[in-house]
This record gives structure tokens, C-alpha cells and sequence, in this order.
């Protein structure tokens, strides 16, 4: 699957995927928005969003927290 055909999936999902400059990270989700860092080759952008699709679908809560047993995979 390319880039583009997986933004085509998660579009007909529902999930809203804006690519941005951002710093720290390859990408983003909150909610149904995921950014994605867009100066990332093709393959690194299919990449984060596959792995940010999947944290949609898959994780409850602030991952970036763990102290809370809840926010754990």
C-alpha cells in the first residue's frame, strides 16, 4: 500500500490526516486528526501513519503517560 492509499482509507474512516512541520515527532493523533511531519520521504510518512492509525483504533488515553495503567499497551 502507498502513502497516498492509506490517506484515501483513513479519509473514508473518518480520521482527518494534515501534514505539518512538526518538531520532536514524525507524527501526531488527537481524536480523529493526525498530523504528519511533512518534510518525511513517502515511505516514512506511510510509515507514521500507519503507526498513528493504528493508535486510533487500538489505544485509550494519554499514551505518553504511563503512570496510569490505563494509558499502557
Amino acid at each position: 500500500m502507498t502513502y497516498e492509499e492509506l490517506l484515501k482509507e483513513t479519509n473514508s474512516s473518518g480520521l482527518i490526516v494534515k501534514e505539518k512541520p512538526l518538531r520532536g515527532y514524525n507524527g501526531r493523533i488527537k481524536g480523529n486528526r493526525i498530523a504528519i511531519k511533512k518534510d518525511l520521504t513517502n515511505s516514512a510518512k506511510l510509515s507514521t501513519l500507519s503507526e498513528e492509525v493504528v493508535h486510533h483504533f487500538t489505544t485509550v488515553g494519554n499514551i505518553l503517560d504511563q503512570s496510569k495503567i490505563g494509558n499502557k499497551n
